[in-house]
């Protein structure tokens, strides 16, 4: 994982908490249905993580959320 992806999606997991929602369950969510509306809105987060490829989230999913 490079580190704007990185960088990108502590964004999307700082947008989560601050709206209010769970990042583990949310981008789990979107990871295991595709769909970005698990994604809150927040600070541009759903379209940062469409930006994204699905494995880069996953392997941040993976290594950094997960642990």
């Amino acid at each position: 994982m490079n580190y704007e992806t990185n960088e990108i999606m502590k964004e999307i997991v700082s947008a989560l908490k601050k709206a209010g929602y769970s990042p583990r369950e949310q981008i789990s969510a979107y990871l295991a249905i595709g769909d970005p509306k698990y994604i809150t809105k927040h600070n541009g987060a759903r379209d940062k993580i469409q930006a994204l490829e699905r494995a880069a989230v996953k392997e941040y999913y993976e290594r950094k959320i997960l642990q």
